[in-house]
């Protein structure tokens, strides 16, 4: 099996596992609308890449849905690792008036947690829950629930009843 990535022949003995990340990211759109104070919300992501255009068309719809007249500030990293990149543009989008910043960037996300943490902001978290890291400050997390996939996907092939050969797709009704 391979995870996120979407097979144009896929082998019979291969399963591609994706997720319909705009799902769930249209959930944290919705909370951090909810949330803000000051109308202007952040999306920091790791890549310009399709996967994390999922999440920020998801997480616009999200904030739209329940505040038409929020505001978006939208940057990237061009890392999925870099601790300080998370926190110098955390910094800009707080500077710039985001009083809440969804991340989806992967370890970048943990320097973007921490400048919240340190500038009294919100941030949410992204692939597991990460309020551990600023339980003051994260006010919640999008989980696609990877190991779930995993699982399901080997226990498939363990029960006998594994069907390659093609693409599924995880969301939120999954």
């Amino acid at each position: 099996a391979s995870i996120d990535i979407n097979l144009e022949q896929i082998p019979a003995n291969h399963l591609s596992v994706s997720f319909r990340e705009q799902e769930g990211a249209f959930l944290t759109g919705y909370i951090a609308a909810k949330s803000s104070k000051t109308g202007m919300i952040g999306f920091l992501g790791g890549k310009q890449v399709p996967l994390i255009s999922k999440f920020l068309t998801g997480f616009s719809a999200g904030a739209l849905y329940a505040d038409p007249n929020i505001q978006l500030n939208i940057k990237y990293a061009n890392s999925f690792v870099s601790y300080l990149r998370g926190q110098t543009i955390g910094e800009e989008l707080y500077n710039e008036g985001c009083d809440v910043v969804f991340h989806a960037a992967g370890a970048v996300g943990k320097g973007l947690i921490r400048k919240a943490s340190e500038m009294n902001k919100l941030a949410i978290g992204v692939d597991i829950d990460q309020h551990f890291l600023a339980p003051d400050h994260v006010i919640t997390s999008m989980l696609k629930k990877v190991k779930d996939a995993i699982y399901q996907t080997t226990k498939s092939f363990t029960d006998g009843v594994f069907q390659g050969g093609q693409n599924v797709e995880y969301g939120l009704a999954e």
